[in-house]
């Protein structure tokens, strides 16, 4: 399958078979313990976002499953250009204390970036699975299909968003935030089975949405960039996707649970 970045105009041609009937029960199944949304756009694709625990091994083998059962010809998923390597195996970076002072000495990324990628990889490791596995999971579902899906990659680049969070805050902010997660990184996060038992309990969310909105409870403006922005842009990237596709095939999204209320809200709005 190819890979493209924003919208790509489907192959002609592409005559795949309409899912089993048996699979509409199974998928039913699904919707009761995963959150899966289903869009239209008329005269294109039908849409189906699944949403997903971002550390959660569940969520991976829903991803596998939805994508199986729908035989979709594109799959799209929360991941700009700067992160696709998160769909290959990758090692874990490397954000001790004295790399993170090294990389803000260089100026390499401020430190706000680097900090929360630290809160990211550790909540990760408490759980035993890598950050970003569902898509990983979706990008190999989406290769084994005959023909494979196309992948987009429909998430608005990340160093925007980074920029206009830190670009949010006060200079006091700033100095909390980066306090925040380091404490909660060190001190605050609760052990890996209260973390895996917590994770399948969000299933109105998804735990780094949850985290991330726990941290930033004293910071309202982060939520703009940081979550809402993010809606807007993933729900006008889907429906512009879908919109490129012919009636009758199928896209399948997949997103961060905390996100889909906000795609939902903002499908039928034009968007900046």
């Amino acid at each position: 399958g190819k890979m493209k970045e924003s919208h790509i105009e489907s192959k002609q041609g592409q005559d795949q078979p309409k899912p089993e009937a048996a699979s509409s029960d199974i998928l039913a199944n699904l919707e009761k313990s995963c959150l899966i949304e289903r869009f239209t756009v008329d005269g294109g694709a039908s849409v189906t976002v699944v949403g997903t625990a971002h550390v959660s091994s569940k969520s991976c083998d829903e991803v596998t499953e939805v994508i199986k059962l729908l035989k979709p010809q594109v799959v799209a998923v929360e991941l700009c250009a700067a992160r696709e390597a998160m769909l290959f195996p990758m090692e874990r970076p490397d954000l001790s204390i004295t790399e993170i002072l090294t990389r803000v000495r260089r100026g390499d990324s401020n430190l706000f970036a680097i900090l929360y990628s630290w809160f990211l990889c550790n909540i990760s490791d408490r759980l035993g699975v890598e950050p970003g596995k569902e898509f990983r999971a979706a990008y190999e579902a989406s290769q084994l299909l005959d023909p494979p899906a196309d992948l987009v990659l429909a998430d608005r680049p990340v160093s925007v968003t980074l920029a206009r969070m830190w670009a949010a805050l006060t200079a006091m902010d700033k100095l909390y935030i980066c306090w925040s997660f380091v404490s909660e990184t060190l001190w605050g996060l609760p052990g890996s089975a209260e973390l895996a038992a917590m994770v399948e309990e969000m299933k109105q969310a998804d735990v780094i949405t949850e985290a991330i909105k726990e941290v930033s409870k004293n910071f309202p403006r982060l939520m703009g960039p940081l979550i809402h922005e993010r809606d807007m842009f993933l729900a006008a990237a889907l429906r512009e996707q879908a919109a490129a596709m012919e009636a009758g095939e199928r896209l399948v999204a997949v997103v961060g649970a905390g996100h889909l209320a906000g795609i939902r809200e903002n499908w039928s709005k034009p968007v900046d």
